[in-house]
């Protein structure tokens, strides 16, 4: 419903770890199985009066291929975006923004 992007996320569900939800999310998101190699970057803020920790993890493809699996059903569209296009699509989290161009950039 909206016409932004957002890089695969969501919450946590009960017995899962971050890296679990991460795993998770990527694959209901895009159809693809990763490992997780590593933590890139965790934010603390409060969106709508509610305490939200994000966590950017970087992740190597293991399997899988582009494919719906989406329970929200919300994802109109899975595509690889270079840093060009980053700097021109509208955001989900704006203040991420920078943020994204800058793990990107680190592990490039």
């Amino acid at each position: 419903g909206t016409d932004s992007w957002g890089v695969p996320s969501g919450e946590i569900e009960e017995g899962e770890t971050a890296r679990d939800t991460c795993i998770r999310e990527i694959f209901e998101e895009t159809g693809y199985k990763v490992e997780i190699l590593e933590l890139l970057h965790k934010k603390e803020t409060i969106i709508k009066e509610y305490q939200v920790t994000t966590q950017y993890f970087l992740c190597k493809i293991t399997g899988g291929e582009i494919s719906y699996h989406d329970p929200d059903n919300i994802i109109v569209e899975i595509a690889w975006k270079d840093q060009t296009e980053l700097a021109k699509i509208n955001h989900d989290y704006p203040e991420d923004k920078g943020i994204i161009e800058k793990l990107l950039s680190s592990v490039s």
